[in-house]
């Protein structure tokens, strides 16, 4: 692709305006050849962040920080504070649905 050397960005389709703005256009071409003709779907962070924060609220509870320390330090209300910490998983417990093998 030695011919992309001379294409600047705005030469390109909108998706790819939009990575070169991201991640430069070595990386874009490098996606592109590696997705080209592929429907990719990125889905949100929320979950991720959402099951972080409860991790570092369960540390943290267990290091004595309180329910009202906690919640008001993430902006949560003290119910959910107690449910999140109540979710944690108990090395001992079965799951409720276990996996087949």
């Amino acid at each position: 692709m030695e011919w992309m050397r001379d294409v600047s960005a705005e030469e390109l389709p909108e998706p790819y305006q939009t990575l070169v703005r991201l991640v430069g256009m070595e990386a874009t071409m490098a996606i592109a050849e590696e997705f080209g003709g592929l429907s990719l779907y990125f889905p949100k962070l929320d979950r991720l962040s959402a099951r972080l924060r409860d991790e570092r609220i369960r540390a943290e509870y267990k290091d004595g920080y309180t329910i009202q320390e906690l919640a008001r330090r993430y902006g949560l209300s003290d119910r959910r504070i107690r449910e999140i910490i109540s979710e944690e998983n108990h090395p001992d417990q079965l799951p409720l649905f276990p996996q087949s093998s």
